[in-house]
């Protein structure tokens, strides 16, 4: 089995955020062998979205609509796993992390971009 995943995204000069160059296509990869979830449910089937407060983020974020405990993925947007917790409930520390645009996954299939400044 091929253990990468290709996402398109599709960006314009409100979407891009730190994309470079403001308009164009990129390829987003997800590196991990032990990636199961299926790619094509980027929104929950419930129709509950996942919101993280505050966002953007500088020292910490939390998750709204987001059962406890729930296991959670982040991931740089090269695809690479940064973390992967069952969140508590509790805020989640942004020390060390560099700037940039994440997306964070529930174990419900909800998914939500996170930007740290």
């Amino acid at each position: 089995a091929n253990p990468e995943f290709l996402f398109y995204i599709r960006a314009s000069n409100d979407e891009a955020m730190s994309l470079k160059p403001a308009r164009a296509e990129y390829e987003y990869y997800i590196y991990d062998a032990s990636a199961t979830a299926d790619v094509t449910a980027m929104s929950a089937p419930s129709g509950r979205t996942l919101t993280i407060a505050p966002n953007p983020a500088r020292q910490s974020f939390g998750l709204v609509n987001c059962p406890v405990p729930s296991r959670i993925w982040v991931r740089d947007v090269q695809g690479r796993l940064i973390k992967e917790e069952t969140w508590n409930g509790e805020a989640i520390d942004l020390v060390g992390w560099e700037r940039g645009l994440y997306m964070v996954s529930t174990e419900d299939g909800l998914t939500a971009r996170l930007v740290v400044q």
